[in-house]
C-alpha cells in the first residue's frame, strides 16, 4: 500500500519543496517538524539553477519566484585585482529555456510557506528531534525532546549538514568536517560604478590571491545587491561549537573583509565596503558516498550530500 504519513524533519528549502512535491504527486499526508521557534530568516541570497526553476514551474511557484528575484543568465569572472573579465560561465538551459535566479533566501522561503499553508501542509515548530527508531517493518518513529513520538510510514531527514536524522540512525559514523572555506555574505546598495562596469551583466564573481568575492543584484529593481565573499579561515578551537560566536561579524572582522577584498579593482571595492552587516558560515564537507536512506528513513539536501553546491556562486543544486 502507497504510504499514508510522512514526516519532514527540517523546514529549510529541501524540506517544504518535498512537502509540496508530496502533497501534488503522491498519497502521503506529510508534516514538517522545525527545531526553531519561526521560519529562518538567515542564507543571503542564492542563485536557483534552471533544474530548480524546472521544480518551482512544476509546483505553480516559478512566476511568484521571479516577481522578487534577479534573472542571471550568466556569471561574469573578473580579476578581483586588474578588474579585467576572464571569463562567462552561463546558466541558461537551452532545453527548457530556463535561466538562473538570485533571489534572497529568506524571500523564497516566505513563497514556500504560504504555499504550504494554502495546501494545508501542517508545519510544526520548536520541535527538536532526540533519536529516530524503527517499528516493525513498515513504520518508522521520531522522538522529540519533548516526549512525543510520531510515527509515519516515511520519515525524511531534511535538517541539513549537521542532521540528527543521520547521525542517530541513518549513518551515526558519517560525520561532517570544516573544510577550511568559510563565507561571509551581506547586502548593500548597488555602488555607482556598479552599472557601468564593463562586462558585468548583474552578476560576477571576481577572484584574487585571497579569496573569491560575488556581487549580484537580488531583485527585479536592481536597487538591492548581494556580496558573498569565500576564504580560507582557520578552525577556532572547539570545532562546531567554536563557529557559534561568529554568526554576525563585527566591526573588526568587516575591515578584515574590507582589506582582503578591497584591493585592486575600485568597483569590487565600493561594493564591499557598501555592506554594513557581514554574517558568517563555515562551510562544512561530508565524505563522498555515504547512505541515504535506511529502511523507512531517507536524507534529503545537505544532510546527505553537503557540500553539493558552489559555498561562492551559492547555487541550489538539490
Amino acid at each position: 500500500m502507497p504510504p499514508e504519513h510522512a514526516s519532514i524533519i527540517g523546514l529549510g528549502l529541501s524540506g517544504a519543496l518535498l512537502a509540496l512535491s508530496l502533497h501534488r504527486y503522491s498519497s502521503a499526508i506529510p508534516t514538517i517538524y522545525e527545531l526553531r521557534a519561526s521560519p529562518s530568516t538567515l542564507g543571503g541570497a542564492i542563485n536557483l539553477s534552471p533544474p530548480v526553476s524546472r521544480i518551482l514551474a512544476s509546483l505553480g511557484l516559478l512566476a511568484a519566484a521571479k516577481d522578487i528575484a534577479f534573472e542571471t543568465k550568466e556569471i561574469v569572472i573578473f580579476s578581483l585585482r586588474s578588474g579585467a573579465k576572464l571569463g562567462t560561465l552561463p546558466f541558461t538551459d537551452a532545453e527548457s529555456g530556463h535561466t538562473s535566479l538570485r533571489i534572497e533566501r529568506a524571500l523564497l522561503l516566505g513563497i514556500l510557506l504560504r504555499a504550504l499553508e494554502e495546501t494545508g501542509v501542517r508545519v510544526v515548530f520548536g520541535k527538536r528531534l532526540e533519536t529516530v527508531r524503527e517499528v516493525g517493518e513498515e513504520r518508522v518513529a521520531a522522538v522529540f525532546a519533548d516526549g512525543e513520538v510520531v510515527e509515519s510510514e516515511l520519515l525524511f531527514g531534511c535538517d541539513g549538514i549537521h542532521s540528527l536524522v543521520r547521525g542517530t540512525y541513518v549513518e551515526p559514523d558519517r560525520k561532517a568536517t570544516y573544510s577550511g572555506l568559510s563565507s561571509a555574505y551581506g547586502f548593500g546598495v548597488p555602488p555607482g560604478g556598479l552599472a557601468g562596469k564593463e562586462g558585468f551583466e548583474g552578476t560576477a564573481v571576481a577572484s584574487g590571491t585571497r579569496g573569491s568575492v560575488i556581487v549580484s543584484y537580488c531583485g527585479p529593481g536592481r536597487d538591492k545587491v548581494f556580496v558573498g565573499a569565500v576564504m580560507e579561515v582557520k578552525a577556532p578551537e572547539g570545532d562546531r561549537d567554536g563557529w557559534r560566536g561568529k554568526g554576525a561579524m563585527g566591526e573588526g572582522a568587516k575591515n578584515e573583509l574590507v582589506e582582503r577584498f578591497g584591493g585592486g579593482d575600485p568597483v569590487f571595492k565600493a561594493a564591499v565596503e557598501g555592506v554594513e552587516e557581514w554574517s558568517f558560515f563555515p562551510v562544512w564537507v561530508l565524505p563522498n558516498g555515504g547512505t541515504y536512506l535506511r529502511g523507512k528513513a531517507v536524507l534529503v539536501g545537505d544532510a546527505a550530500h553537503a557540500v553539493s553546491f558552489c559555498p561562492l556562486i551559492g547555487t541550489a543544486v538539490n
